[in-house]
Parts: structure tokens; sequence; C-alpha cells
């Protein structure tokens, strides 16, 4: 499933290596994402975002 062999007991070493872990796998996420990525219909991007916005109420005079 992964590029990488990915260990779920990594052990916290020092804070340049965790770093340098969490740099390398943004970069291999950014590489193999997606060109047209799921939006849900209503999330902001989405087919339905704002369609048939009830309109404001104004103050009556």
């Amino acid at each position: 499933m992964f590029a990488i062999p990915v260990s779920r007991s990594v052990q916290r070493t020092d804070e340049k290596t965790e770093k340098a872990l969490l740099q390398e796998t943004e970069k291999l996420l950014e590489t193999w994402k997606h060109p047209d990525p799921y939006r849900a219909p209503t999330a902001p991007g989405g087919s339905k975002y704002e369609r048939n916005i009830p309109a404001p109420q104004l103050p009556r005079e």
C-alpha cells in the first residue's frame, strides 16, 4: 500500500530526525495526490455549494 516501509512503533529519537521524516512524507503525499480529488457536493468547491441560498430576511418597515 505504501511506497516506503512504515513501522507503527516509530521510536522518538530527536526533533531533527522527526522533522526530516515528516518532510519526506509530505513530499511523497504531494507527489502521489490525485489530480482531481473528491470534494463533498455541499463543501466549498463542490457542485452544490451555495446553491439555492435562502433570500435574506429584510426588516419590515
